[in-house]
């Protein structure tokens, strides 16, 4: 058995030796991590550009419905104070 500043030594080499293997298989593990996330990243993106053009669509046809809400309400405050003013209010 090793004494004094060998064994230390010894000791501290076969400390680094489990620190660097338990670093590697943490390396390992974050790698694949990283992995997953980029391919689920990419399904997100491929998700967003293939919905993009029927969110554009919709914008359109609710901008079109807030116009004709728009003038529909106008028209019907006309028709109202012509209902009005025939009525004698």
């Amino acid at each position: 058995m090793l004494k004094g500043p060998l064994h230390f030594f010894a000791i501290s080499v076969d400390y680094s030796k489990e620190t660097n293997n338990e670093t590697m298989k943490l390396k390992e593990v974050l790698e694949s991590e990283v992995g997953y996330l980029r391919l689920d990243l990419q399904q997100v993106r491929d998700e967003r550009e293939r919905l993009l053009p029927q969110v554009q669509k919709l914008s359109a046809e609710v901008s079109k419905y807030k116009e004709w809400t728009g003038k529909s309400a106008a028209e019907l405050g006309n028709l109202t104070t012509k209902s009005n003013e025939l009525e004698g209010f």
